[in-house]
């Protein structure tokens, strides 16, 4: 009597969107992709298809994005991308990247901040009316962001873990109702989150993934170093070329994450165990 052979057992993906599906056409090739990179693929998709749907067809409502907005706006205006103003004074409380990110959006999607007054064409729309796309240009780079860091954390945990454990994390994060909320807002805190979320990413590859070898290692590294400045200039503003008040030392701690105590305690780890290899 002949013995059965055993059945592979399906994987999650099988048994999701089923084996006819993925043997398609149009999908073969996308399955040659190294699972971790589907991953981070599939996680930047599910993302979007949340977070990006009506996000301008609401107006500012929130009263941090109408404020750093009017910078944003004043940027744009003045063209003047180094010194944010605000009314009849200068702004140096918050940290211009979110500024930035608001200017290079509105420029790009067209706000008409500071080009010709509104010329639409319905009676109803005041002259100097804002473009039909200022909502999306305040918040897009801001959802664009967190659907990076999103995508980054999948991909980071597929690496080192299983595909699985990344498409769950990626699904945990995006329904969380706070992120969901603060990715779909125009406000300092979330490119601040991101970017902490791909800096975090940059090191869980960094640390755990023990098939690099040490030039890829190291540019992981760097790639954390280098999200953690980003990161920096998200906190709270120090501008100590433009205001004299912080000291050098007040600047460097702050942005430079070496040299804050939880960066040197890193960056002295990591350089000493890249030391002894």
């Amino acid at each position: 009597m002949a013995m059965e052979e055993p059945q592979a057992h399906e994987t999650l993906t099988e048994a999701v969107l089923g084996k006819k599906f993925l043997d398609s056409s149009n999908v073969k090739p996308f399955m040659k992709y190294p699972p971790a990179l589907r991953a981070g693929l599939v996680a930047a998709a599910f993302a979007g298809l949340v977070l990006l749907p009506y996000l301008g067809a609401v107006g500012l409502w929130d009263p941090w994005e109408t404020h750093y907005g009017e910078v944003a706006r004043e940027m744009i205006q003045r063209n003047d991308y180094v010194h944010p103003y605000w009314e009849n004074a200068w702004f140096f409380s918050k940290p211009a990247f979110a500024m930035w990110m608001m200017a290079a959006g509105m420029k790009v999607l067209g706000s008409g901040i500071a080009a010709a007054p509104n010329s639409s064409n319905d009676a109803l729309a005041p002259s100097d009316a804002l473009g039909l796309w200022t909502e999306w240009g305040f918040r897009l780079p801001f959802v664009l962001f967190s659907i990076l860091a999103v995508a980054l954390l999948a991909y980071a945990l597929a690496r080192v873990t299983k595909s699985r454990v990344g498409l769950a994390t990626a699904f945990v994060l995006v329904t969380m109702p706070l992120y969901f909320l603060i990715s779909r807002q125009a406000v300092t805190d979330t490119p601040m989150i991101a970017a902490n979320i791909c800096a975090m990413a940059c090191a869980i590859v960094a640390l755990i993934d023990g098939s690099l070898t040490q030039p890829k290692r190291d540019g992981w590294w760097v790639a954390f170093w280098g999200v953690r400045l980003v990161r920096a200039r998200c906190r709270k503003s120090r501008w100590a070329w433009c205001r004299s008040r912080w000291s050098s030392s007040t600047w460097c701690s702050t942005t430079c994450p070496p040299a804050s105590a939880s960066g040197r305690s890193t960056f002295a780890g990591w350089w000493k165990k890249r030391s002894t290899r």
